[in-house]
């Protein structure tokens, strides 16, 4: 496609083709890889394991050009800001990292504590940069006059001074005006 787009003897109709096969391409490797592991292993990649047993294997972060900065950075954006906290970590495939804490370092759960579970409830964005997002206010079963009234308990004016708005059932509204 991109040395179509300066090829003066490239028509319209051969950069479709050209696209329509690369497409047809990409849907034919993908549909392979559903069928058959070893070409979805060949094609997506495989997770690898980047610390085990909490040591850094320095040879898998070799293999996959990784250094110990890059590694660091990725556990920070896991909330992970030492080493030591880590029991394993895989790189995934789309370059992320998974990672799964030692014992002493996880977070606490509710079950941990023998607390009874609590309802979990979505948060639902009402107003984004001045607008109504007027099917999930409809959604959530409210209307412009209550919505009204809710930011003006906030301190805010009018909606056109919301940057951001959300509803969440258990918490109520949230607003963020704009400073």
């Amino acid at each position: 496609m991109g040395n179509g787009l300066y090829d003066e003897k490239a028509t319209v109709l051969t950069m479709f083709y050209s696209l329509f096969l690369w497409g047809l391409l990409m849907l034919g490797i993908k549909i392979l890889g559903q069928k058959y592991l070893k070409i979805r292993g060949w094609v997506d990649g495989r997770p690898s394991i980047v610390i085990r047993n909490g040591r850094i294997i320095r040879k898998e972060l070799k293999k996959n050009r990784i250094n110990i900065h890059d590694l660091m950075y990725m556990l920070r954006q896991s909330n992970v800001f030492s080493v030591r906290e880590v029991e394993y970590a895989l790189l995934e495939p789309n370059g992320s990292i998974s990672v799964l804490k030692k014992a002493e370092y996880d977070n606490v759960k509710r079950q941990d504590l023998n607390l009874p579970p609590q309802q979990v409830y979505l948060p639902t964005t009402l107003i984004t940069d001045g607008k109504i997002i007027w099917d999930n206010l409809k959604a959530v079963g409210f209307d412009i006059k209550w919505l009204k009234l809710q930011i003006q308990s906030h301190g805010i004016d009018e909606v056109k001074n919301v940057l951001y708005a959300e509803w969440k059932e258990n918490e109520g509204i949230y607003t963020v005006p704009y400073s």
